[in-house]
C-alpha cells in the first residue's frame, strides 16, 4: 500500500515538473531568467512557511549545516546553472541535460551510500544514457558550449543534493518532511539572493495575469510542493531508482511540447524515448524480482 501511494505521488510529481518547462518558457517572455529564479525560490519558501506554521512544525533542525548544503545544492546552484544555461541554450535540451542527474545520482550512490547495482540496473543505466544522447543530439548542436556545461553542472548539483538528503534521513535526528523542505528552500533562496548582487538583470519585469499565474505554478506547485514530494520519495525509494525513473519528466516534457507548442520530436528523439522507456521497464522488473525474493 505504501509503495502504491509513493508511486501515485511520483506520478503527480512527474506531471508537475514536466509542465514546468512549458510554463517557464511562457514566463520568460515577461521576466529575466535570474529574477524568475529568485521569485521561484522565494514563493516556494513562503508557501512552505505558511504550511509549517499552520501545522505547528516550525522547529530549528539540529543538522543545520547539512540542510544548508542541501538548500544550496538543490535550489541555489541548480537554479543558477539552469538560468545560465537558458541564456543561450535551447530550453528543451537544457532540461534534458539537467536530467543527467540520475546518472550522477547512481554514481554517487555507489560511491557514498555503498549501493550495489544489479545486472538489470546496470543495463538500464546504459540504455538510459544512450537514450539521452539520442534525444540531445549533441553532434548536431551549434549552441554555445557554456550553456550545456552549465546544464550538466545543474544535474551534478541536483544529484549531490539527493545524496545529502539521504544522509539527513538516515541521521539520528527525526525531522518532518515538510519542515526539512521549508528550511532547505529558505537557505536555497538566501543563496540565490546572495548571487543576485553579482548578476546584471537583462530586462524589466512585465507584470500581467499570465506571469502571475505562471509564478504561482512555478513557485507553489513546481517548487514548494514538488520539492516536498521529492524529499518524501527519497525517504521511501532508493535514490538510484528514483533518479532513473525521473527521466520520465523530460519524456513527458517532449510529448507535452508536441501537443501544446507543436514541437514535433525528430527520429533521434523518438529512438531515445524508446530506449529510456526500455530502461524503465528493466528497473520495474528489477523491483519485482527484489519483492519476490523478500517474500521467499
Amino acid at each position: 500500500m505504501k509503495n502504491l501511494f509513493s508511486n501515485f505521488l511520483f506520478l503527480i510529481l512527474i506531471i508537475i515538473w514536466s509542465y514546468t518547462a512549458i510554463v517557464t518558457k511562457v514566463a520568460l517572455l515577461y521576466i529575466d531568467p535570474f529574477e524568475l529564479s529568485l521569485l521561484r525560490t522565494l514563493i516556494g519558501a513562503m508557501f512552505l512557511f505558511v504550511i509549517v506554521l499552520s501545522l505547528k512544525k516550525l522547529t530549528m533542525p539540529k543538522n543545520i549545516w547539512l540542510i544548508i548544503i542541501l538548500g544550496f545544492l538543490q535550489n541555489s546552484l541548480l537554479m543558477i546553472f539552469y538560468n545560465v544555461a537558458l541564456v543561450q541554450g535551447g530550453a528543451g535540451k537544457v532540461v534534458l541535460l539537467i536530467y543527467s542527474m540520475p546518472f550522477w545520482t547512481i554514481l554517487f550512490s555507489v560511491m557514498f551510500l555503498k549501493e550495489k547495482l544489479s545486472i538489470l540496473q546496470k543495463i538500464s543505466f546504459v540504455l538510459a544514457l544512450i537514450g539521452l544522447i539520442f534525444i540531445l543530439q549533441l553532434w548536431t548542436s551549434n549552441s554555445n558550449l557554456l550553456s550545456y556545461v552549465a546544464a550538466l553542472l545543474g544535474g551534478l548539483s541536483w544529484a549531490a543534493a539527493n545524496i545529502v538528503a539521504v544522509f539527513i534521513w538516515r541521521s539520528k535526528e527525526k525531522i518532518d518532511g515538510i519542515t526539512l523542505s521549508f528550511w532547505q528552500m529558505l537557505f536555497g533562496f538566501l543563496g540565490v539572493f546572495f548571487f543576485s548582487f553579482f548578476v546584471k538583470i537583462s530586462k524589466p519585469i512585465e507584470v500581467n495575469l499570465t506571469l502571475v499565474l505562471a509564478l504561482f505554478f512555478i513557485g507553489v506547485l513546481a517548487t514548494g510542493f514538488a520539492w516536498f514530494l521529492w524529499l518524501y520519495l527519497l525517504k521511501n525509494i532508493s535514490p538510484s531508482v528514483l533518479g532513473l525513473t525521473s527521466l520520465l519528466v523530460p519524456i513527458f516534457s517532449i510529448l507535452e511540447a508536441w501537443y501544446h507548442l507543436g514541437e514535433v520530436p525528430g527520429k533521434y528523439e523518438i529512438i531515445g524515448i524508446f530506449l529510456i522507456l526500455a530502461a524503465l521497464v528493466l528497473i520495474y522488473l528489477n523491483s519485482l524480482i527484489k519483492i519476490r525474493r523478500t517474500r521467499v
